[in-house]
């Protein structure tokens, strides 16, 4: 409700989602945010650019976009390890392909 908070410690796996009938607003804040900002304008670039398929980049597109903000964001349903190598495997390919982990690098 209005005025409601809640922290989320560091490290803990977490999802969020609307369940309200009604859009919210809310004050996110990440600390420390490292580059939470450039991950988010890449993804909100893409979006904006019709670049994605059901809200989410393509597998090689999300694997350079994880790997390179791997200290900002990781998938909670996926050991880390194996998202460390999966990845970063799946980047090189990715980045081979000519996808970027900053949608700003691309020519628009």
């Amino acid at each position: 409700g209005v005025g409601d908070y809640f922290i989320v410690p560091a490290g803990t796996a977490h999802t969020m989602w609307n369940a309200a009938e009604s859009p919210v607003v809310m004050n996110w804040q990440i600390r420390p945010a490292l580059r939470t900002q450039q991950l988010f304008e890449s993804l909100w670039g893409l979006q904006q650019d019709g670049k994605l398929n059901s809200r989410k980049p393509n597998l090689l597109q999300m694997a350079v976009i994880l790997n390179h903000f791997r200290d900002e964001f990781r998938l909670a349903r996926l050991p880390d390890f194996s998202q460390l190598i999966l990845f970063r495997l799946l980047a090189v390919v990715g980045g081979l392909s000519g996808y970027r982990a900053h949608y700003t690098e691309y020519s628009r």
